[in-house]
């Protein structure tokens, strides 16, 4: 496998701090927040990753951060 080995996913809505969302090791989802089954995601063999969320809601709304890493996270 070619790039990052570890993928965190991340929601942080207007004056809040980042909710945790996702986190994947080596295409592997390692952990979930706590946060609807109309979110979503994966990672790729080629170490793209990606995030769908079904059935948008206004409260959806919020900046959505992506940490990748070369490492095992802890």
């Amino acid at each position: 496998m070619s790039g990052h080995r570890s993928v965190s996913r991340y929601q942080q809505a207007l004056g809040q701090g980042p909710q945790f969302l996702f986190e994947f090791y080596e295409n592997m989802q390692r952990a979930k927040g706590n946060f609807p089954g109309r979110f979503s995601a994966q990672q790729f063999r080629d170490a793209r990753s990606e995030l769908n969320v079904s059935s948008l809601e206004l409260s959806d709304s919020a900046l959505h951060l992506c940490a990748r890493s070369l490492t095992q996270p802890c």
